[in-house]
């Protein structure tokens, strides 16, 4: 499973306006977004449960709370967004820098900083951060299909059946995405109830005409010079069973157009059939005419394409 990866999102704490100014700048230029910014603990706490930050730059002393109260308060306000904390200092305090860590701090930099390491840093965390995303991910994908294994042998669907391993992708494509079940009754039906005596009605009519043609008697005449059944059949047959069968093509083109306003109201899907009645209703004539003109330009498409077929089927048609 890939995961895609995204700008690091960062807050900076500090009472200096011209350092988060710098800062911020500095990891512009590395390609890291600077989120928010504020000045004290107070103001810092707000917009970091607003924001949501990945990684909170703070000082250890800013106003109104200090910034180790401040990692403290957010760590336990922030616990499912993962946010990380890069303490700052003017000055090396080990004590000070200990308490960050045991409190939850990732880092703890001393001032002036390095930008680059910096942003190295924050590229780091949010690494790891996107690596555990997807590990949990796959964890969940996992208990999920153990889940639906399991529902499905309980139903007694026995594992080795043909089908079976569709069957479990299908519910849990349904379970990750509830859309899908929309789409069948939006998107296939629709498309199967249009389609399908179609279909049937053009595998007939080809395998009739194709019958009858092998019954003529250049068949015979191809099969006493040598030429495969197959080579008779792609060269010779199936071009002269065609013609019948693009005439139906043409003909049940020009119905889908008129059919598809049965479709639509059953379905109800929002389309040309639909528009057509509800105009019809509301005497919008307009409307009503541009569709019968659309209507009527893609009957003569249709039909002058069946046309061009015919002659690139049957060569003889040139001539007349």
């Amino acid at each position: 499973m890939d995961s895609v990866k995204t700008r690091p999102t960062v807050m900076i704490v500090d009472m200096d306006a011209a350092f988060r100014s710098q800062c911020a700048q500095a990891l512009k230029k590395q390609n890291i977004e600077v989120v928010a910014e504020a000045d004290n603990g107070h103001d810092a706490y707000l917009l970091s449960l607003r924001t949501k930050p990945k990684v909170i730059l703070c000082d250890l002393y800013v106003g109104k709370m200090d910034g180790v109260q401040l990692l403290k308060d957010l760590h336990k306000q922030l616990v499912d967004e993962e946010t990380s904390f890069i303490m700052l200092a003017s000055f090396t305090n080990q004590n000070l820098f200990e308490e960050c860590c045991n409190a939850g701090a990732t880092y703890c930099m001393i001032k002036p900083l390095d930008y680059s390491l910096l942003a190295e840093r924050i590229e780091r965390i949010c690494d790891k951060k996107r690596r555990r995303a997807v590990v949990k991910a796959q964890e969940e994908l996992d208990d999920l299909e153990a889940q639906v294994t399991k529902i499905i042998h309980q139903i007694g669907v026995p594992a080795h059946i043909k089908g079976y391993s569709y069957l479990r992708s299908a519910i849990i494509m349904t379970i990750n995405d509830v859309e899908i079940i929309n789409s069948v009754t939006k998107v296939l039906y629709p498309a199967v109830a249009i389609a399908l005596p179609r279909i049937a009605m053009t595998v007939k009519m080809l395998r009739g005409a194709i019958l009858n043609e092998l019954g003529q008697d250049y068949v015979r005449t191809a099969q006493s010079r040598g030429n495969s059944r197959r080579a008779i059949l792609q060269r010779h047959v199936l071009q002269n069973a065609l013609i019948p069968v693009i005439t139906f093509l043409a003909v049940s083109a020009a119905e889908i157009m008129t059919g598809s306003i049965i479709i639509e109201q059953v379905f109800t899907i929002p389309g040309v059939g639909r528009l057509l009645l509800a105009s019809i209703s509301n005497r919008d004539f307009p409307v009503v005419q541009a569709i019968v003109v659309i209507l009527a330009a893609w009957i003569v498409v249709v039909n002058f394409v069946a046309d061009l077929l015919y002659q690139l089927v049957d060569p003889r048609i040139r001539l007349r």
